[in-house]
């Protein structure tokens, strides 16, 4: 999230936040939605979408996916 919330940061843009605890073994479900529209989604994948969205090896570790980044990235600047 640091990636966008710094890029996007001069923009009169707000990042919600809604942290949401789950059961032991059961999937956090991330999504990210810009203006209400699914972007991103680790329950139901637009685009072999795997976890958070910062993580793309496994749930700790990895590097961003750079086509999720930039299809996030892109709908921000849609909505603008």
């Amino acid at each position: 999230m640091s990636h966008l919330t710094d890029k996007f940061d001069q923009l009169n843009i707000t990042f919600v936040q809604e942290p949401v605890d789950v059961e032991k073994g059961e999937k956090k479900p991330f999504e990210v939605s810009v203006n209400d529209v699914l972007v991103y989604s680790a329950l139901t994948p637009i685009d072999d979408e795997k976890g958070p969205l910062l993580f793309s090896a496994n749930k700790w570790w990895g590097e961003p996916v750079p086509k999720h980044i930039e299809r996030i990235e892109n709908a921000i600047c849609e909505t603008m």
